[in-house]
């Protein structure tokens, strides 16, 4: 676990040549609305993957170091240095 924020947590994991990313997130007060995301190869620089969840609200995965004023620009709050949440 790597965050939590509005009600959830949020977890990151990959392989061990940093080749696959995953970011799953858990709703405390709803179990049954986790959801993840995987992301296989790529260049692991800017948004590496988005996950959402039955409550529509998405969770990105985003490389170190990258900008991502437009993503908070567009509606999203940084809940960690590589996890950002929409509002709404």
């Amino acid at each position: 676990m790597v965050a939590e924020a509005n009600g959830k947590k949020h977890f990151l994991g990959q392989d061990e040549e940093g080749r696959t990313a995953c970011l799953a997130v858990y709703p405390v007060d709803n179990p049954a609305g986790w959801h993840s995301s995987c992301s296989v190869g790529g260049t692991g620089r800017g948004e590496i993957l988005k996950t959402s969840g039955p409550d529509q609200k998405a969770s990105v995965l985003v490389s170190d170091g990258f900008d991502t004023k437009d993503l908070e620009a567009s509606g999203f709050t940084k809940v960690h240095a590589n996890i950002l949440v929409s509002d709404g």
